[in-house]
C-alpha cells in the first residue's frame, strides 16, 4: 500500500494478522512522482500535511 493511502484498511488487516507492507516513493524521481499522487488523491496531501504538523 502506499503511505497514507487507506491507513484505516492497513489496521483492519493488521488487526487480523496480516502483514501489511507500506510503498514509500524514493529515488532520483520521488518529488515528480509524489506531485503527481498529491494531485491524483488529495487525502496523499492531507496525510503528509497532518504527519508533518503532528510529527509522525
Amino acid at each position: 500500500m502506499l503511505l497514507g493511502v487507506r491507513e484505516p484498511l492497513w489496521a483492519a488487516w493488521r488487526a487480523r494478522g496480516q502483514r501489511v507492507r507500506v510503498y514509500v516513493s524514493f529515488g532520483p524521481e520521488w518529488k515528480p512522482y509524489s506531485l503527481r499522487r498529491m494531485r491524483k488523491n488529495p487525502q496523499v496531501l492531507r496525510h503528509v500535511i497532518k504527519a508533518t504538523l503532528t510529527g509522525r
